[in-house]
């Protein structure tokens, strides 16, 4: 998963890019992606369009 992660952090990817950058089907890609957004990570996109995972946002501090 650590690989699917890194993909989608460089930009928009489609899930059968990661599919062949990682050796699974376009199937169990969308099933890693959905498994990733239930852990909270912040990943845009859908099936048939492409994915990428939005930066993380700074904690804001009130001055």
């Amino acid at each position: 998963m650590q690989k699917i992660v890194s993909l989608l952090q460089k930009g928009l990817v489609t899930a059968d890019e990661i599919a062949g950058k990682v050796g699974v089907s376009s199937r169990t890609v969308y099933r890693y992606v959905e498994d990733l957004r239930r852990e909270g990570l912040p990943i845009d996109g859908e099936a048939g369009v492409g994915y990428l995972m939005r930066p993380k946002r700074e904690a804001r501090h009130a001055d």
